[in-house]
């Protein structure tokens, strides 16, 4: 590399040694030439030092160095410099730029404990609140100071129901009975009951078995409207319809799988018949002599044990009260020590006509023998008026240990906060 300046002009360089001892050579006479010009004392003519000057070789200068002036570090701390990398100068601390993402842990785990506090206040941490019994508060009697006016009541002792293949008589309060619209008539020496404006009512208790039913009706033979067809109703639903032949007496009339749980109303309608000719005769007046329902669960029992209700088998319950529009229905149940498989219990909050509000139910599943004694709360805040509570135990036919109903009542929720099936 040629280690002369850039901005001076290029010389020919000598091709050979003696071209070099040539260059030694002129230097050294011209450096004589000028060693004698101060002695001799003349003046050297200007051409001649122009000459002098274009034989000597050119000096060599050194290369101008540009300083910089030191300039303050920007915000990033690196100071640019031309054809060098970035030189970093304090302070050596990175700016924190992913500060708001190091506190995400810290308000995750503040609303962990937000939710946590909240569902223990919700499972019913929070303390124990006066409830009022459904069960001992008769009619009219006072609850306590100052909360007749914000808690319902109950309004009627326990009614305990169980499934039966017979319809008892009217003016009998058994579960399954001949209800309403029937009037006694003697048909020779027994006594019958006949429909007094062509439709009476039957009341039976289902406990939820997905079984088919067939409704029994022992009609006599004695004034029978012949090809006159029955219908049976519950509300507006029509369940069966069949006519009425002296060849197929009793009459049997298949009812659906689905029939309404608890205690169901079954309206006879009786229309009208056809004569011999066609013609359309009136409705007539047949004479049952009883009725029944099969196949029907074996019965149960169940009693009423302070504030508790124990229940065992297959039997009903009704708890009836009255709501204020914010209450909400407390209590906790004890399932039993040796459930057997098949075994359930259920509680339905649900109004006179049996629409459901609210439900709870147990089975003995592993996580529910595990668990024990469960306690629940269900919200009936903006139900008003009266209101039926109903428990069911079902066993089917192996029967099994009793459950208990344990402390049923009802609390005063106005102002907090409560979501559906709490305590579920």
């Amino acid at each position: 590399m040629d280690p002369r300046p850039k901005h001076l002009p290029s010389l020919p360089r000598p091709s050979s040694d003696a071209a070099e001892r040539e260059g030694r050579a002129a230097s050294a006479s011209a450096d004589g030439a000028d060693a004698q010009e101060p002695a001799n004392g003349g003046d050297v003519p200007e051409a001649a030092t122009n000459a002098k000057a274009a034989e000597r070789p050119p000096e060599r200068r050194r290369p101008r160095v540009r300083r910089y002036r030191r300039r303050a570090a920007p915000a990033g701390g690196h100071i640019p410099r031309p054809g060098r990398g970035p030189v970093q100068v304090g302070p050596w601390r990175q700016p924190r730029r992913f500060l708001p993402v190091a506190l995400v842990p810290v308000l995750v785990y503040v609303a962990l404990w937000l939710l946590v506090s909240y569902s223990l206040g919700a499972a019913g941490c929070r303390g124990s609140r006066p409830a009022v019994p459904l069960l001992g508060v008769g009619h009219g009697s006072a609850i306590s100071a100052g909360a007749a006016d914000s808690v319902g009541s109950a309004t009627a002792p326990a009614e305990i129901l169980v499934e039966s293949d017979r319809f008892a008589l009217p003016r009998s309060a058994a579960g399954n009975r001949f209800d309403t619209g029937w009037e006694a008539r003697r048909v020779g020496d027994r006594e019958a009951l006949v429909p007094a404006s062509g439709a009476g009512r039957l009341l039976a208790v289902h406990l939820g078995e997905e079984e088919a039913r067939t409704l029994i009706l022992d009609v006599a033979r004695e004034g029978l409207p012949e090809g006159e067809r029955v219908s049976v109703r519950t509300g507006d639903r029509e369940l069966a319809q069949a006519t009425l032949r002296a060849s197929a007496l009793p009459l049997r009339v298949r009812l659906p799988e689905d029939l309404p749980v608890g205690q169901v109303p079954l309206d006879l309608v009786f229309g009208s018949a056809q004569g011999p000719q066609g013609a359309v005769q009136g409705p007539g007046r047949p004479r049952l002599y009883g009725a029944g329902l099969a196949p029907a669960l074996p019965p149960g029992s169940a009693r009423v044990d302070g504030a508790d209700v124990v229940m065992a088998g297959n039997c009903l319950v009704y708890l009836h009260c009255q709501l204020a529009g914010q209450e909400a229905l407390v209590g906790t149940f004890v399932p039993p020590a040796a459930a057997q498989p098949g075994q359930r219990f259920e509680l339905s909050v649900e109004r006179p006509d049996g629409t459901p509000i609210r439900r709870f139910g147990w089975r003995p599943s592993f996580w529910n023998r595990l668990r024990g004694a469960r306690r629940f709360e269900l919200p009936l805040r903006g139900t008003r008026g009266p209101v039926r509570v109903r428990l069911i135990s079902r066993a089917g036919d192996a029967g099994g240990q009793p459950g208990r109903w344990q402390a049923l009542g009802l609390v005063n929720v106005t102002g907090e906060i409560l979501t559906p099936g709490q305590g579920q």
